[in-house]
């Protein structure tokens, strides 16, 4: 039943309500209302677009600093690029002001005096403030968790008043700092397994080993014959 319909026929029903002082007739209309108006919540709850919101935080819970991310993370990256391509994303202004060119996406920025169009909104994607201050209208949220220790100076979002039937999805990324150190800890065990020397972290590493590392962290780096993991390290950042 349409949604005008239903709030005509409340109306028609209290308005015999009112002809009558039967008290049986009373009750009975009241329960007539009291499902009538179920039926109008359900469908403003239909006509409720609501929004997802997608975060993420690493093990020590922060999700940001200096209003960016602690870390740096290409599979999360690519996670967030896939879910919110050709949509709209709602982002507080701080957040905004670091926020770099996103492509194929309207980037709608929460300031103080903005009228925003909440139901066109697909996405929000923070910050904090903006996460607490939205997460009623919230029908997904998706957190990713990143296997990174790195101390910020924004902890994840108080959703005290998050909606209560909204979906959950988690997801788990090693960030690319994270990736390096697991992939030289087992590069240390292979030269150890080889016999070469391995001596405060000074590990040789050949041109060819560096193609491995390139299929593990994506990153298009050409090597010398041998340079040490804190040369590969910084090679890597410095691009």
């Amino acid at each position: 039943m349409k949604l005008d319909k239903i709030l005509d026929i409340s109306l028609n029903i209290k308005k015999i309500k009112g002809l009558t002082d039967n008290n049986h007739i009373h009750e009975s209309l009241d329960k007539i209302i009291d499902v009538l108006q179920e039926e109008i919540n359900l469908d403003q709850k239909k006509d409720k677009k609501g929004m997802k919101a997608i975060i993420a935080a690493n093990t020590l819970h922060y999700i940001g600093l200096n209003n960016e991310l602690p870390w740096r993370c290409r599979e999360d990256l690519r996670h967030f690029k896939a879910l919110t391509a050709d949509s709209k994303l709602l982002v507080g202004h701080n957040t905004a002001s670091n926020l770099p060119p996103l492509k194929g996406r309207e980037v709608i920025i929460d300031d103080r005096d903005a009228k925003i169009d909440l139901d066109s909104i697909d996405w929000c994607i923070g910050g904090k403030k903006t996460y607490e201050k939205y997460c009623h209208l919230f029908t997904e949220l998706h957190v990713s968790i990143i296997d990174d220790d790195t101390v910020g100076d924004t902890l994840y979002p108080f959703l005290y008043n998050i909606n209560p039937d909204c979906k959950y999805f988690y997801y788990h990324f090693f960030s690319d700092k994270r990736l390096l150190e697991i992939y030289m800890h087992g590069f240390n065990d292979e030269l150890d397994s080889k016999g070469k020397d391995v001596f405060y972290y000074k590990i040789t590493q050949t041109a060819y080993d560096m193609g491995r590392l390139d299929a593990i962290i994506g990153d298009d780096v050409r090597a010398s014959d041998y340079q040490t993991d804190s040369q590969i390290l910084k090679r890597i950042y410095e691009k």
